[in-house]
């Protein structure tokens, strides 16, 4: 697992960013969420986007457990933390655990 100070050094060098990870974790609310690579894991800000990908609302809904695709501009923080300002968010593999709605 890459530290915090080898984050840095990445995010750095690039504005522009796309990775694959699991969301590890979400907070809908402040439209951010935790996406872990494996390697490192990487704040997410959706605050910029059209839409909340984590609210119960629309039709891509981001969960725990998902595998996502995220597009966006690093954010280099210089008392936060570094984060990823998502422009685009794609589900790859929905987190099999999610309940399935069976009225249909």
């Amino acid at each position: 697992m890459a530290s915090n100070g080898q984050l840095r050094e990445i995010l750095s060098h690039r504005r522009r960013c796309q990775t694959t990870g699991s969301c590890a974790k979400s907070a809908g609310l402040y439209r951010q969420l935790t996406l872990e690579t494996g390697a490192y894991k990487i704040s997410v800000d959706t605050i910029g986007m059209a839409y909340n990908p984590l609210d119960d609302e629309g039709y891509q809904q981001i969960d725990e457990g998902d595998r996502i695709y995220v597009s966006g501009a690093v954010d280099v923080g210089v008392f936060d933390e570094n984060e990823l300002a998502a422009s685009a968010i794609t589900i790859l593999v929905e987190d099999k655990t999610k309940q399935v709605n069976k009225d249909s």
